[in-house]
């Protein structure tokens, strides 16, 4: 499979306390992925909204548990590219084991009015690396 890119996706954080998850791709079938690099774009942020990329794993495609988290957190518009691993490609731990993965972004507002809901843009791009 080569990379793809998803289309803009609203994106908040309500408060500092907890992370709002945003899957932003379908179950993808990685059962032959070993590695992928995760690029996400953040635009038109509201107040003090940080994102950071992330992956879940699935057995079935339906039921999702958490991977890990990908790459430096953005705390302002722009870009940030999966810095681990060899030229940002990440090992996706669990992954050879499960047969789908989803991507997405984890969303905090980290401003101190709890009561704001801060919001962004996202658009994630994935390059998966197959075995």
């Amino acid at each position: 499979m080569s990379g793809f890119t998803t289309p803009l996706h609203l994106v908040w954080g309500k408060t500092s306390d907890a992370t709002v998850d945003h899957p932003l791709t379908p179950p993808l079938d990685a059962s032959k992925w070993e590695t992928a690099r995760v690029t996400i774009e953040l635009s038109r942020r509201t107040g003090d909204l940080q994102t950071v990329a992330y992956y879940e794993v699935s057995d079935d495609g339906k039921d999702f548990t958490f991977g890990a988290t990908l790459g430096p957190t953005l705390t302002a518009d722009g870009v940030t590219v999966s810095t681990s691993g060899t030229n940002g490609f990440e090992t996706l731990a669990s992954v050879p084991s499960r047969r789908f993965v989803r991507f997405g972004v984890r969303a905090r507002n980290t401003s101190s009015a709890t009561s704001v809901i801060n919001v962004g843009y996202v658009s994630i791009m994935v390059e998966p690396e197959t075995d």
